[in-house]
């Protein structure tokens, strides 16, 4: 197939959630066979913002870019993959006029809420939509695909210490996380950047190791000797690629039970649940990780499901299956 990727891409580059699955998944339509045209769009400088804001709605500039590129390339299906703040929904309606179906994948709760976090003072909030479907999207125009992993080299034992691995930002729990640990649950290690750097470094105690970025290839050493992965969010998460990072070096996850993350970590199988935000909660979840045998165990299972379902052959055919469904209804 030939396919146009849009992408409105987030300035932290790598570091990025979205901008790495849009990167993965072309690559993995690439080494399909499959023709593959990305077309990334970035805000750059004050100039920049205020052209973004202008046209956040409708942005004819934009549509004008994409009529062309529909017009001249013979696509199949386009696909998007973030629309604001450097796209628009004009994007969407361009390629109706030119009858070319278009997936988009929803990364998040943007088109619901500004933030895309359904968050408001710390706390969820649902006042403007509860869900998708709630807001009137059709059921039956939805298909849940799962993030993937590449293959990388597992974990030898039962791992050395925890790790945090993402944006420092509030929705993350990643704060909660660094305040609430105890030194007698072992190292822990927090990756990443974001906003809440310097607050991280400022409450980390004994036994925290606030580390700011590092390259991917340092990232993935990381993992690959983590006795666990921890995703302490407290907002809807919709699937964190950093679970099935995990899994692919046979790593378990502690997650907190909200959102889509029950559904990704197989409590007792792949990992451990525990509440959001509670010290406690996790305090327990975190303290039966230092048990080897558990630790090795839940690392098998974490192993096994990225076999079975997250990896990037079964991750292809999903994306082949739903092209070929909007080509089809279109």
């Amino acid at each position: 197939m030939n396919v146009l990727v849009l992408h409105s891409r987030y300035r932290s580059g790598a570091a990025s959630g979205e901008n790495a699955v849009v990167a993965d998944e072309v690559r993995l339509l690439r080494g399909g066979r499959h023709l593959v045209e990305l077309k990334k769009h970035e805000v750059a400088g004050p100039a920049g913002a205020l052209r973004a804001a202008g046209g956040v709605i409708w942005d004819p500039g934009r549509s004008a870019e994409v009529r062309m590129l529909l017009r001249s390339g013979g696509f199949d299906v386009v696909h998007v993959h973030n629309l604001f703040p450097a796209l628009s929904p004009a994007v969407i309606r361009v390629a109706r006029e030119r009858r070319v179906p278009v997936v988009m994948t929803l990364h998040n709760f943007r088109l619901l809420c500004l933030p895309a976090t359904l968050m408001r003072d710390g706390r969820v909030c649902e006042d403007c939509r509860d869900t998708y479907v709630r807001a009137g999207f059709d059921p039956g125009r939805i298909v849940v695909k799962p993030n993937f992993a590449w293959p990388v080299p597992r974990r030898e034992g039962p791992g050395e210490h925890f790790l945090y691995l993402g944006r420092y930002s509030a929705e993350k729990g990643v704060e909660q996380l660094v305040r609430a640990w105890r030194p007698e649950l072992g190292p822990l290690l927090v990756v990443g950047t974001g906003p809440l750097h310097g607050r991280l470094e400022e409450l980390a105690g004994p036994g925290v190791d606030v580390r700011g970025p590092v390259r991917p290839a340092q990232a993935q050493e990381l993992v690959r000797r983590a006795r666990a992965v921890l995703v302490p969010s407290i907002w809807y998460e919709a699937f964190s690629r950093t679970i099935v990072e995990a899994y692919a070096a046979g790593v378990p996850v502690v997650a907190s039970r909200i959102g889509a993350l029950p559904e990704v970590v197989e409590e007792g199988v792949t990992g451990l649940l525990a509440e959001p935000g509670d010290a406690d909660s996790w305090a327990g979840a975190v303290a039966a990780l230092r048990d080897d045998e558990l630790s090795l165990r839940l690392g098998e299972g974490a192993y096994r499901a990225w076999r079975e379902r997250y990896t990037p052959e079964r991750n292809l055919e999903m994306l082949e299956r739903i092209y070929r469904e909007a080509r089809a209804e279109a």
